[in-house]
């Protein structure tokens, strides 16, 4: 063979090489003999996210308990039924939902969640927003509709006051009344005498007092 058409076959080999490398790597690629990298997997979170919803009578973000053993005037707060609990993890995946019980109180179950950081809201019902209901002021026992928890041991919780301007009563409220005297309003003796006062809940005095001075707090409304 001569120099010139040893050269020739030597080029036709070099082009045909990585064209056969080029289909053999096709051929493995379809029969999945390449194996793809990825990041490594993400163990998933699991638990329980519970707590309870309340109608917060007095807007102070706590569960009271009224006067239950302090007599001091304040309401009693009630649960709060119906409302819905939405439970997301850091991508933005609804990771559990639940909605309130009778007695206020409920349980998400948290499944595969990316990160034990969870969102929780809380959603009134169409009929409670109807009535008047709305989120309470932040408080002890409120963390507002909106809040962040963190599973810890597989467990967090969350709870949540509502209330409505028609139910508001505060702590320790003043009881009204009205005093009728004898003879007529034309006496001067009764023009400056109290006619409608009010009273502290916790006020506490003697049904024979007659002056001013023998009723304690008392507040004259009108005369």
């Amino acid at each position: 063979m001569s120099q010139r058409a040893h050269k020739r076959m030597t080029r036709r080999r070099s082009r045909i090489t990585p064209l056969v490398s080029s289909v053999a790597a096709i051929a493995l690629f379809a029969a999945g003999g390449v194996v793809l990298s990825t990041a490594p997997a993400v163990a998933a979170e699991t638990g329980d996210v519970t707590g309870r919803a309340f109608r917060d009578f007095n807007a102070n973000g706590a569960f009271d308990d009224g006067n239950v053993g302090s007599g001091d005037g304040t309401q009693v707060d009630a649960p709060l039924a119906g409302v819905t609990v939405t439970v997301t993890d850091a991508s933005g995946a609804v990771r559990g939902t639940a909605v309130t019980a009778d007695d206020g109180t409920y349980d998400v179950r948290v499944a595969d969640a990316v990160t034990a950081d969870l969102r929780v809201q809380f959603t009134l019902s169409p009929e409670q927003e109807a009535e008047g209901y709305a989120p309470n002021a932040h408080g002890a026992d409120n963390g507002t509709s909106v809040q962040f928890v963190t599973l810890e041991g597989g467990s967090a919780s969350a709870d949540f006051a509502a209330g409505n301007p028609d139910d508001f009563s505060q702590a320790n409220p003043p009881l009204v009344m009205s005093i009728q005297y004898t003879g007529v309003p034309s006496n001067p003796e009764n023009a400056d005498r109290p006619a409608v006062v009010a009273l502290p809940w916790d006020s506490n005095f003697a049904s024979n007092q007659q002056d001013i001075g023998d009723f304690p707090d008392r507040v004259t409304l009108a005369t």
